[in-house]
C-alpha cells in the first residue's frame, strides 16, 4: 500500500529521521505545513480504514486526512 512519507533533514542533507503514516489501502500525501511549533501538518487523502495510523475509517472511497507531527516526526 501506499502512506505517507516524511524525511527531515538537516542544512547538510544529511537524513535527520524519516517516518511514514497510513494504513493498508492508498494513503497520499499532497501538502505538507510546518506548524508554529516547530512540527509539521500533513494534508491528502486516504482510502484506509481505521488501522494503522488511521483513528477513523473511511467513508467510503478516498477521503481527506490530515495528520499532526512534531519535530521529531511523532504523531
Amino acid at each position: 500500500s501506499w502512506d505517507y512519507w516524511a524525511v527531515k533533514i538537516n542544512a547538510s542533507g544529511t537524513k535527520v529521521w524519516d517516518k511514514r503514516f497510513g494504513g493498508s489501502n492508498a494513503d497520499y500525501c499532497e501538502s505538507v505545513v510546518a506548524t508554529s511549533d516547530g512540527g509539521y501538518l500533513l494534508a491528502g487523502y486516504s482510502a484506509s480504514g481505521a488501522e494503522g495510523d488511521k483513528s477513523e475509517a473511511t467513508r467510503g472511497g478516498n477521503d481527506y486526512w490530515a495528520v499532526k507531527i512534531d519535530a521529531d516526526g511523532n504523531k
